[in-house]
């Protein structure tokens, strides 16, 4: 009789917590997200502010035509995405960014960083350059 519920709460057990392999990005389903305008050749930079701030490392990034996915590290090895998608034919755009930070999420941490980066990109926008303002 206990069985069904023992193979049960290990089925919701492994779904919910399940193995995370070290270097894979979380996927972005249940992302904090943001939308902001400014310049898409400001966007690492942006971002290398914001995560700074935020006292998370970039441990790599990929390129691709209109979207840039940063991968993340937390102060305690927890991995993270942030991506930032764009319309690559409009060099002032809208840039829509989402974030999951650590295996099971972290809202604050997640909005703190959108935060940053939004105003980053607002500072850097029509400029090439803006002293960074915290």
């Amino acid at each position: 009789m206990l069985e069904p519920f023992l193979i049960i709460g290990l089925l919701i057990v492994g779904g919910i917590g399940g193995c995370q392999t070290p270097g894979v990005s979380p996927p972005l389903g249940d992302a904090s997200s943001a939308r902001s305008l400014g310049d898409r050749s400001d966007i690492e930079a942006a971002v290398a502010a914001g995560v700074d701030k935020c006292a998370l490392a970039i441990a790599g990034v990929r390129r691709e035509p209109g979207l840039l996915t940063f991968t993340l590290l937390t102060p305690k090895g927890q991995p993270g995405v942030l991506t930032a998608s764009f319309d690559e034919s409009n060099p002032d755009i809208e840039i829509r960014l989402e974030t999951r930070l650590g295996r099971f999420g972290n809202a604050a941490a997640e909005r703190e960083l959108l935060d940053r980066v939004s105003e980053r990109l607002r500072q850097l926008r029509g400029v090439s350059v803006a002293p960074l303002r915290w």
